[in-house]
């Protein structure tokens, strides 16, 4: 009973604590507050909490766990780490939030990884400190050496056996140890809802500091350690990562600003033949590529999955060789809404990574004055795109909840099926035209994913005998939704003003080979402006976002990985890709697996008979290139976003 007073203390503590540290940080940088919002900043505190519930979780959990190991507590030193464990760890984050609170100054974040690395270099930074801020680290030494002394005095008088629970029982014993590892459990996550707390829950504001303002640097410190470390084997430079990088990505039609902050910021020269005004980007849920024209024959086991998309795709300028550049919808919709990759392992969308600066398709075409709507049928709670789709620019956003409140529809097995989307998507345009506003709509359809569920079973192409019947019938019917969408736009008059971009977000990931698991459609339609063309290059989805910017007669800054499409001297060219705990880079006639977790590689030819390579593997020296071209990117698109040095924020504002 007496361990339990003294952690109900100890995480009551925790959070006062944290909490006078947002304060102190507030008043440190109230001059970076856009607007003063009380009821924002209200919320901001509240949902700090959460985080600082959560920190204090994580730094307490060990030490409660052995609080409760009761037989092992009647020793002297085992029961004085866990009671005062705690107070020991206490100097070490004080001094890691005024790291925070100095290095925010500079960095326009928390620190992160950053706080580990500076260790090596903790000589040349206290003495940086001591010259910069002598009377802030005076003060912090006198207040550390009056906190030792008492801690010291402490634990002279106080009895420790007095906090041994000698006197339960066994069984209450066990229960409190199951109550206690239920509330670390719940604390750790950040509450009871369905997905753990993520850093990018943050983003409730168009104002990037009160973004900041919920988080803590303890918190995103212990982020970062999981999520934006670059192994040895794998680390360059930046100036060595740049200079690949920026070669690899140049194109014509877009010239690149000398920015030493900023340095893949471009500007697009106009296209003044261009007679496009709206913008419907479709994002095909696990749409795998080998079923469809022409990344295959359209044909499988005799019969046509998608005979809609094939008769588009070859009205279009559509894509043999188009590949995702990860594996789950996250990984895409980073790629393809901002142009900038995801990396290995952990999604940034779930790091304080997402808090960075982008040129996103919808901060972009906010600002040149569209309707940006995001329409899909999942829950917008899911990886946090309802407070990540605002952070991209993105103003009118639907989603399950809001669906289901519309009281028309049917839910489908994971979410809203595609011919709701497209129903509810057909509104949205006709409304924006009605209002004369130019319109940039993205819809993530839902039906492919799995379950793998058809509406009705006359969708039902393959029986179960056929391998993967599930899927294709869910892909059958996700076509079918799309060309009924198709029949009804062309009846728009707004219709021959618009182009059409389908790509999908990842495959399905099953029965795949190595390659095939990264190839997606991608098709560009607009019959009155886009000549049909089977285009042979390869490309992938960071080339989405300059491709759509090809559109437009007005010159557009932003910052991407990508090129243009549309841009007829783009040669064929290579790509990069992350997923699981490798990343990789794919050529006309390689493709290369490079783990993260170990200097292991895996290369495999592109041509049949789509064996190992064998040069390669032989010595790796052969496959120096692709390999550094994948380390470049691997590196600079993590840099770029722990410094928030991808985009200006002046340039996205409405």
């Amino acid at each position: 009973m007496a361990s339990d007073r003294l952690y109900l203390f100890y995480f009551g503590f925790g959070l006062v604590y944290f909490t006078l540290y947002r304060i102190l940080f507030l008043i440190t940088y109230q001059y970076r507050m856009e607007t003063w919002d009380l009821f924002v900043l209200l919320k901001i505190f509240l949902l700090g909490i959460r985080f600082d519930t959560s920190t204090v979780a994580i730094l307490l959990v060990s030490f409660v766990l052995l609080s409760k190991i009761n037989f092992l507590s009647k020793i002297k030193l085992f029961r004085s780490i866990w009671i005062f464990g705690p107070i020991i760890i206490l100097p070490i984050v004080s001094l890691h939030l005024f790291a925070d609170l100095i290095y925010f100054e500079n960095a326009n974040k928390h620190i992160g990884y950053e706080a580990i690395v500076f260790l090596g270099d903790l000589p040349i930074l206290t003495k940086s400190i001591l010259t910069e801020n002598p009377l802030a680290v005076s003060a912090l030494v006198l207040f550390f050496a009056f906190y030792i002394w008492i801690v010291f005095k402490i634990s002279r008088r106080k009895k420790l056996s007095s906090l041994e629970d000698q006197k339960s029982t066994i069984r209450s014993q066990i229960l409190r140890a199951f109550v206690w590892i239920l509330f670390c459990f719940i604390a750790f996550r950040g509450g009871i809802q369905e997905s753990p707390l993520r850093a990018s829950e943050a983003i409730i504001s168009e104002d990037p500091f009160v973004n900041q303002l919920a988080l803590n640097g303890v918190y995103t410190t212990i982020n970062d350690l999981k999520s934006q470390s670059i192994p040895k084997h794998l680390k360059l430079s930046r100036e060595e990562a740049l200079a690949i990088v920026k070669e690899e990505i140049a194109y014509p039609s877009a010239e690149f600003l000398e920015s030493t902050e900023f340095p893949i910021l471009r500007r697009t020269i106009p296209n003044p033949k261009s007679k496009i005004k709206n913008i419907v980007l479709v994002i095909q849920e696990s749409w795998t590529g080998k079923y469809v024209w022409p990344v295959g024959t359209g044909i499988w086991e005799g019969k046509e999955i998608t005979p809609n998309y094939n008769k588009l795709a070859k009205r279009g300028h559509s894509f043999t060789k188009f590949y995702a550049n990860g594996g789950r919808t996250s990984n895409a919709l980073l790629s393809i809404l901002t142009s900038i990759p995801d990396r290995p392992g952990l999604t940034a969308i779930r790091t304080p990574q997402v808090l960075s600066q982008f040129s996103a398709l919808g901060n972009l075409f906010t600002k040149l004055g569209y309707r940006t709507s995001f329409l899909t049928g999942d829950d917008l709670k899911f990886d946090s795109l309802q407070t990540i789709l605002p952070h991209f620019g993105f103003k009118h956003l639907t989603g399950k909840q809001e669906i289901f409140k519309d009281g028309r529809f049917l839910l489908g097995a994971w979410g809203f099926d595609d011919e709701v989307l497209f129903t509810l998507a057909e509104e949205e345009m006709d409304l924006a035209f009605q209002n004369q506003e130019p319109f940039f709509m993205t819809i993530l359809t839902m039906t492919t994913h799995y379950p793998y569920k058809v509406p009705d079973p006359k969708f039902n192409l393959y029986d179960n005998q056929v391998q993967d019947f599930d899927y294709l019938n869910t892909y059958h019917y996700s076509d079918w939704a799309l060309g009924e969408f198709i029949k009804k736009m062309e009846k728009k008059d707004y219709f021959d003003s618009t182009v059409f971009l389908f790509v999908g977000d990842h495959t399905h990931h099953r029965y795949l080979s190595y390659f095939e698991d990264r190839m997606v459609p991608f098709l560009i339609y607009s019959p009155k402006n886009v000549t049909p063309k089977k285009d042979e290059r390869i490309a992938s989805q960071l080339d989405v976002l300059p491709t759509i910017l090809g559109f437009l007669n007005t010159p557009v800054e932003f910052s991407g990985f990508g090129k243009n499409l549309r841009d007829p001297s783009v040669r064929s060219g290579t790509t990069y890709f992350a997923y699981g705990s490798a990343c990789g880079w794919i050529s006309e006639s390689k493709i290369l697996y490079q783990s993260v977790d170990g200097n292991t590689q895996f290369i495999f030819e592109m041509n049949p008979p789509y064996g190992v390579d064998r040069l390669c593997n032989e010595d790796r020296k052969n496959c120096n290139l692709e390999t550094n071209k994948a380390k470049a990117i691997f590196n600079l698109s993590l840099d770029l976003m722990n410094q928030n040095s991808i985009f200006p924020k002046d340039n996205t504002k409405d």
